[in-house]
């Protein structure tokens, strides 16, 4: 949008862009606004946030777990669980070597820290959180490219029984993602 703008191009151009970053900032005003409102508190939201314990702590959560992890007895949910989360943070280093543009590692970026940073509670529903970031997955695609069309298949396949077992494994563990 920016660019279209330098460049001088005809708004018809760039105008999409520019609705829609504003339509998204008023739904995020708008949620904000909702919940003042709704509990009659102009800080709603985030006294919400802080009376369930999830507020943005920079993965204390996450580094309380990983300790815990390697010095005591973990449960097998949680170990699993550090072990996604490391793969995650590894795949957005190496994402970061990919040649696209700034605002789509930007946005990796954001979604990676958001799923670690927030809260102590719901380890079981980080991985959920990294859903959205789809270019954590370039540098296992370009990994598997060379692989024959029906090893492909079966690698793709037993990654996606691998993920629909983790799911039912965390509900059934008594951690739902």
């Amino acid at each position: 949008m920016i660019a279209a703008l330098r460049a001088r191009q005809p708004a018809a151009v760039w105008w999409r862009p520019a609705v829609a970053l504003l339509l998204s900032s008023l739904g995020a005003l708008g949620y904000w606004a909702y919940s003042a409102v709704r509990l009659r508190h102009l800080g709603g939201f985030i006294w919400l946030e802080r009376s369930f314990h999830d507020s943005f702590i920079w993965g204390q959560g996450v580094f309380l777990a990983a300790k815990d992890a390697l010095f005591d007895r973990p449960p097998t949910v949680e170990v699993m669980t550090l072990l996604v989360l490391a793969a995650a943070v590894v795949l957005t280093i190496c994402s970061l070597t990919e040649r696209f543009p700034w605002s789509v590692h930007v946005y990796t970026l954001a979604i990676v820290v958001i799923a670690l940073g927030v809260g102590p509670l719901y380890l079981g529903s980080k991985p959920r959180f990294l859903l959205p970031a789809v270019l954590l997955s370039v540098p296992v695609a370009r990994l598997l490219a060379p692989l024959p069309t029906w090893l492909l298949g079966l690698v793709i396949g037993v990654l996606g029984a691998a993920s629909v077992w983790f799911s039912l494994f965390l509900m059934t563990a008594g951690w739902p993602p």
